[in-house]
């Protein structure tokens, strides 16, 4: 008797579905050698920071919001001698329910332009809500 009839007995499958070549069969050998096909504790990379050190970055995140992913990164080497990506620091931040995000960039405004807006808004300082309404539907 082969291996695949062995497990195809241990988990009341056919033998063709747990050969070797077919695609469930390492999720028949694991069903078979674990009892189930979740996923085991400790079979992940080992985290380079402790839940103190994460508590750490989140207190200096939240000091200061602004900063960014590097800077934070930077900060966390320097005072928990813990050396990461950028990355890690906004997924664990994301994990501690703190949104990371990019600000957007105000658009340049340069003189030209910044002129011609500052005499209509002067032009029009004492214009109410209707009347706008009302001089808008008129140009139409």
């Amino acid at each position: 008797m082969g291996k695949s009839e062995e497990l195809s007995k241990k988990v009341n499958m056919e033998p063709f579905q747990c050969s070797y070549r077919s695609q469930n069969h390492q999720t028949v050998k694991k069903q078979a050698h674990h009892g189930t096909t979740k996923l085991l504790a400790g079979l992940d990379r080992k985290r380079l920071s402790t839940p103190r050190d994460v508590h750490a970055l989140v207190c200096s995140c939240v000091r200061n919001r602004r900063q960014t992913s590097r800077d934070l990164k930077n900060e966390w080497a320097l005072s928990r001698n813990v050396t990461c990506l950028a990355r890690t620091v906004g997924n664990r931040l994301c994990e501690t329910a703190l949104k990371s995000h990019w600000t957007r960039k105000k658009p340049f405004i340069n003189e030209r332009e910044r002129k011609p807006g500052l005499l209509f808004a002067g032009d029009h300082k004492d214009w109410t809500n209707e009347r706008t309404f009302l001089q808008l539907l008129n140009n139409k």
